[in-house]
C-alpha cells in the first residue's frame, strides 16, 4: 500500500507566491519643440520608458502654454530656443504647482546659465547622450515630486495644528493631530 504524505501539501508547506514588484505609475510629459522630427525622436525615446508617458506635444510657445494648462503634465521637456521671450513665463507655467518639473534642452550649451536662472529644474544639451537626458528627467521629476510632497505634508500639519488650537476638531482631525504629535516626539 502506498503511503501518501499529506504533510507535503499542508498550508505550512506550500510555497508562498512570489511578490512581484509593482510598476510605478508613469508620470506625464509634455514635449515642446518647434521641430517635428525632434518631438518625434523624443517621443520615441520616452515611449520606451515604463515610468514616463508623453501626454502632449507643442510646436511653439503659445501652444506650450495652452497645453501645459490643459494637460497639467508632471514634467515639461522644453526646447530652450522655443522659450525665446518666454523666460518670464517659467514661474507662471508652474502656476503655484510645485510638482511641475521643467527640463530645458538646447543645442547651445552656453544657454545653461540663462535657463537655470529662469527657473528650470534641469538643463541638457542636445548633444548629450539619451541616457543623460533620461537621468535628468527622472532627477527633475523626483525633486519636484519630493518638494510637492513635503509642502503638502507641511500644509496638512499646519491645518491640523490650527484646528487643534481653535478647539474645533472632528474625529479625523484629532487623529491626524495625534499622528503629527507622535511624529514630533519620535
Amino acid at each position: 500500500m502506498n503511503s501518501f504524505d499529506k504533510s507535503r501539501f499542508s498550508p505550512s508547506h506550500r510555497p508562498l507566491p512570489q511578490a512581484q514588484p509593482q510598476p510605478r505609475p508613469p508620470f506625464s510629459v509634455l514635449i515642446a519643440d518647434d521641430k517635428a522630427e525632434v518631438r518625434s525622436a523624443l517621443r520615441l525615446l520616452l515611449d520606451q520608458e515604463d515610468d514616463m508617458e508623453v501626454v502632449g506635444e507643442a510646436r511653439d510657445g503659445k501652444e506650450m502654454l495652452a497645453q501645459a494648462e490643459l494637460l497639467e503634465p508632471s514634467l515639461l521637456l522644453l526646447d530652450w530656443e522655443l522659450n525665446r521671450g518666454l523666460s518670464s513665463e517659467i514661474p507662471g507655467l508652474q502656476g503655484g504647482r510645485t510638482n511641475l518639473a521643467i527640463v530645458a534642452l538646447s543645442g547651445r550649451p552656453e544657454s545653461r546659465k540663462d535657463a537655470l536662472r529662469a527657473g528650470v529644474d534641469a538643463f541638457v544639451s542636445k548633444a548629450e547622450p539619451p541616457e543623460r537626458l533620461l537621468a535628468a528627467i527622472r532627477q527633475a521629476h523626483a525633486k519636484a515630486h519630493a518638494t510637492a510632497h513635503a509642502e503638502a505634508h507641511a500644509t496638512a500639519h499646519a491645518t491640523a495644528h490650527a484646528k487643534a488650537s481653535s478647539g474645533r476638531m472632528d474625529g479625523s482631525d484629532s487623529q491626524q493631530a495625534s499622528i503629527d504629535q507622535g511624529e514630533r516626539t519620535t
